[in-house]
């Protein structure tokens, strides 16, 4: 039986969500490229993930360098900062085109604009 192709998933925000989500990718024989701009949360995951980076979730040149426009699945795990997760959605759905996002919403109006911008 051959093993079943996987699509490689970029998870931007490496909290305490961010990195659950990023590591039981990895477990699940997906490829992860795990990005944060804390270089401690990177570190704590580098050896968990296909790749990790630090790096602004909200620049667009910064995910234009790190490919993330190869990506078709995309999770936005930033929780506790409302802006910097709706900008990185934003960044990923008109920029990038990114057809599937998943982003943890903290509250029903952040769930109701990311559902409005396109994102699961």
């Amino acid at each position: 039986m051959a093993a079943r192709e996987v699509e490689p998933v970029v998870v931007l925000g490496l909290g305490r969500f961010g990195q659950s989500v990023a590591v039981a990718l990895t477990r699940e024989g997906c490829e992860v490229l795990a990005i944060d701009r804390d270089p401690e949360l990177v570190r704590q995951v580098t050896k968990k993930v296909t790749m990790a980076v630090e790096a602004d979730v909200t620049s667009k040149e910064a995910l234009e360098q790190l490919g993330v426009g190869e990506y078709t699945r995309a999770v936005v795990a930033i929780g506790d900062a409302m802006e910097s997760s709706l900008v990185c959605a934003l960044v990923l759905k008109e920029s990038f085109k990114i057809p599937v996002i998943w982003a943890k919403a903290i509250n029903a109006q952040q769930a109701k604009i990311l559902r409005k911008i396109g994102v699961t």
